[in-house]
């Protein structure tokens, strides 16, 4: 899934405070639609994803708003 999120999604984030790119997609996890964000790192030749986790559409509102994420 993580894979798939990273490919696939376009909704992109700059983190301000732990500098990773988030990516924010909706997906299919055990019957339920729920949108999930992945925090990456890029390198040259690679992507090392940090962490997966479920995310709710008011945190990154929040985010947005407080200027920690930055809209790619």
């Amino acid at each position: 899934m993580p894979q798939q999120i990273y490919e696939q999604s376009t909704e992109r984030y700059f983190d301000t405070q732990t500098l990773h790119v988030i990516a924010v997609m909706q997906v299919v996890e055990r019957k339920e639609t729920r949108l999930m964000a992945i925090s990456y790192d890029e390198f040259p030749h690679h992507i090392e994803i940090v962490t997966i986790h479920p995310i709710k559409r008011n945190q990154i509102i929040n985010r947005v708003k407080a200027q920690r994420w930055i809209e790619q």
